[in-house]
């Protein structure tokens, strides 16, 4: 469990320090560790490592994109069977 929590804090630092030093050493130590859910996490990381690094290094962030579009599935959802592409058109407008 210490290790555990050893690991977590340690992503979640380097994450909000924005740690591009931090995070080569921090996935070496969680691809070793013996806590399988961790090296799993480790592992993908390493497979989207540029991604993740560039993630570190700019400012960009899709988080304003990803609202727009999760709050238009919701309004998607919430009409299932309901109706047609117009009305989902105007009460998305009527939401925003």
């Amino acid at each position: 469990v210490d290790r555990l929590y050893e690991l977590a804090q340690g992503f979640v630092k380097l994450m909000r320090d924005r740690d591009v030093e931090a995070f080569d050493p921090w996935i070496e130590n969680s691809v070793r560790c013996t806590i399988p859910d961790v090296e799993s996490f480790a592992t993908g990381l390493q497979k989207d490592y540029e991604a993740v690094k560039a993630s570190l290094v700019l400012s960009y962030s899709n988080g304003p994109v990803e609202g727009q579009s999760n709050r238009l599935k919701f309004v998607k959802r919430s009409m299932f069977g309901r109706g047609s592409f117009q009305l989902l058109r105007s009460r998305f407008l009527e939401v925003a």
